[in-house]
């Protein structure tokens, strides 16, 4: 007896009973007939499947394809009889002219067939700020109180910014000084990956109207330009430097042609931080207490303030989720704010030694932390979540 087309209710024929399937489950990968699909529907640990109407018409339909020839190939051929000698008389016809017909070319996979290669991405999902958790690796000593700017390398080397020392200085991992550049009032430190630099902004008190760039690999500076003012804050992403320049604006600086565009103008009289994740600007505003999330069209997104929590936010860097870690100058910590502003949570204190912390960089690549302190200590933690 030949076979049926149509498949069958692979739980009803599991009790070697024949139903016709009228349903099919992707997630089971068979087919399912009325009285069976209802209990799937309803069962907890399947009613959330993915299931398929019309088995029977859509099988018959692609089987009724298969089996005629209405998708085979025909090609008109048409062979010339080469004897023209004579045409009056000899040749009674020009050639012939005939059908071939030859199998398909087109190949029918029915979709049940696919099932088991079907590949669903995976979707990354965002970590709560609640399971976040910090553990202290290394303590690394500085050379001065007044670090303004740190920045870790991708090769684990550490970055310091000392304006009152007028120098900026790369430590290695073991905390030993690799090398040192003299750079007038040397504030904030941002990494260019693109071409391994280091942009250092310049400011303390009088002195610093000039942002710097230094070659990583020559250890040499490469070039300065002035962006008519002093400046603090700075960040670089995609060939695009933004700086705060105090008391105007934070601009946005194309490193290709050096064009320039401000980005935002407001509350600008005190001492700003910048950090960069995604298409999302965020900046620490130190007189008004709050951190900042915008476009880089210098559109508002939300503003986080409590200084029952956050008191004079200074440094400001993101992880990879684009959770917002700041530090706070007079409340002595570190505060992580979730990416939409709605939530945040102290993660680091006094009672972890943070004693008038200044600046801090978060290391993607390594989820690392660093923090630099008014102690001359600045404190490397390893990131993780639970």
């Amino acid at each position: 007896m030949m076979a049926s087309s149509v498949p069958s209710c692979g739980v009803c024929e599991f009790q070697n009973v024949f139903k016709a399937a009228s349903i099919w489950c992707s997630d089971c990968d068979e087919g399912l007939c009325i009285d069976c699909s209802k209990h799937h529907g309803i069962s907890k640990a399947t009613r959330k499947h993915q299931l398929e109407s019309d088995v029977d018409e859509n099988c018959q339909f692609i089987d009724s394809l298969t089996e005629s020839n209405v998708l085979n190939r025909v090609e008109i051929k048409f062979n010339i009889n080469t004897s023209l000698t004579d045409i009056a008389n000899s040749v009674l016809e020009f050639g012939k002219v005939f059908i071939d017909i030859s199998n398909s070319s087109v190949n029918i996979v029915k979709k049940k067939q696919q099932q088991a290669q079907l590949i669903v991405p995976k979707v990354s999902s965002i970590v709560p700020i609640d399971n976040i958790q910090v553990k202290l690796e290394q303590t690394i000593h500085t050379e001065s109180s007044y670090v303004r700017g740190c920045c870790i390398l991708p090769d684990g080397r550490f970055v310091f910014a000392y304006p009152v020392l007028n120098k900026v200085t790369v430590v290695k991992q073991d905390g030993t000084v690799d090398f040192v550049l003299n750079v007038t009032a040397a504030f904030g430190i941002a990494y260019n990956d693109k071409d391994n630099t280091l942009a250092i902004s310049s400011w303390w008190r009088l002195q610093g109207k000039q942002i710097t760039i230094i070659d990583l690999k020559g250890r040499r500076v490469k070039k300065t330009f002035s962006p008519g003012g002093q400046t603090d804050g700075i960040a670089v992403t995609n060939n695009t430097l933004l700086y705060h320049i105090e008391n105007k604006a934070i601009r946005a600086m194309d490193l290709t042609d050096e064009s320039t565009r401000d980005i935002t103008t407001e509350n600008m009289d005190t001492e700003i931080n910048i950090t960069i994740s995604g298409h999302k600007l965020y900046y620490s505003s130190y007189k008004y207490h709050t951190v900042i999330c915008c476009d880089m069209q210098g559109t508002k997104q939300w503003t986080f303030k409590n200084e029952n929590v956050l008191k004079n936010p200074l440094g400001i860097s993101a992880d990879n989720d684009g959770n917002v870690y700041v530090v706070g100058f007079e409340s002595d910590n570190v505060v992580v704010i979730s990416p939409d502003g709605q939530t945040h949570r102290e993660l680091l204190t006094e009672r972890d030694g943070l004693y008038y912390p200044w600046s801090i960089n978060f290391r993607k690549e390594s989820n690392q932390l660093l923090v630099t302190n008014n102690s001359k200590k600045a404190y490397l933690y390893n990131v993780s979540s639970n």
